[in-house]
């Protein structure tokens, strides 16, 4: 499985588990919900900064996001 899908499926478990929406996940990490849409579902891979934005908004660690 390619690195974006991983990574995109365990940002939406994580999300999923703190039971908060795309937009609210958006806002928090500076960004869109479309984008974080295409995050989640593997088409696009998200920068080391915003990667780092969304862990910090779901406050858990870059490494369980990335495997």
């Amino acid at each position: 499985m390619p690195i974006r899908k991983e990574v995109g499926q365990n940002i939406r478990k994580e999300r999923d588990r703190k039971r908060m929406s795309q937009e609210e996940l958006a806002g928090l990490a500076g960004t869109t919900q479309e984008y974080i849409s295409r995050i989640e579902n593997g088409t696009r891979n998200p920068s080391m900064d915003l990667l780092y934005n969304i862990a910090g908004a779901l406050k858990c660690p870059v490494k369980r996001l990335v495997g």
